[in-house]
């Protein structure tokens, strides 16, 4: 009886894993178009082919939510609600002179779940936030699950780096944004962040 609780709690556990995977490799391809997909789809091949067939599926209806076809964050930005905590963009340091690296926690709550995926974006010139990054890969936040008291949100955690030829100089607003891809809406982090880069 004991094996046999054992190794469906094993189970349960790794359908859990499965399932944080699959959500985040589709948050990787509904932003196919709009972000560089060299860190974030893993294969021996180019993207491009994948990239044809998920826009000829999209045209035909069969991706729900479809894919995200601008970088402006406010097509797919999502109403979030005063009650709720989505999560915070803590820092962004510098590293050197040309990289900073930002990082922070991001969750779904409606969900009990932990971000499929975190937009990093910045804020240009018409004050439009552009998205700059996809982040599907997490670090763990003990901090997080044992304030919020519930261990599904242990891997809460994101970094991500970035150069200063990726944003524009002088004084840039950076914003964090939790993905869900269940409904294609990006839900704001707390917290902003500036950098203020120059590029000699």
């Amino acid at each position: 009886m004991f094996l046999h609780i054992n190794t469906t709690m094993n189970a349960v556990e790794r359908m859990s894993d499965r399932r944080v995977i699959l959500l985040q490799s589709k948050a990787c391809l509904l932003m196919i178009n709009v972000v560089s997909q060299d860190e974030c789809l893993v294969t021996k091949r180019s993207p491009e082919p994948l990239r044809q067939t998920a826009n000829i599926l999209d045209k035909l209806g069969f991706l729900q939510p479809g894919l995200v076809t601008s970088k402006n964050i406010q097509d797919i930005a999502g109403e979030t609600q005063t009650d709720l905590i989505y999560g915070y963009f803590d820092t962004v340091n510098k590293i050197d002179d040309r990289t900073y690296v930002a990082n922070g926690w991001a969750i779904l709550p409606e969900r009990n779940e932990v971000a499929d995926g975190v937009i990093l974006t910045y804020e240009n010139a018409e004050g439009e936030d552009i998205i700059l990054k996809l982040i599907n890969q997490r670090m763990s936040r003990p901090s997080v699950r044992e304030y919020f008291d519930n261990s599904t949100y242990l891997d809460s955690g994101w970094q991500k780096s970035f150069t200063v030829k990726e944003i524009p100089q002088g004084r840039v607003k950076l914003k964090a944004w939790a993905f869900d891809t269940e409904t294609g809406k990006a839900f704001l982090l707390n917290q902003t962040q500036v950098v203020c880069p120059e590029i000699e």
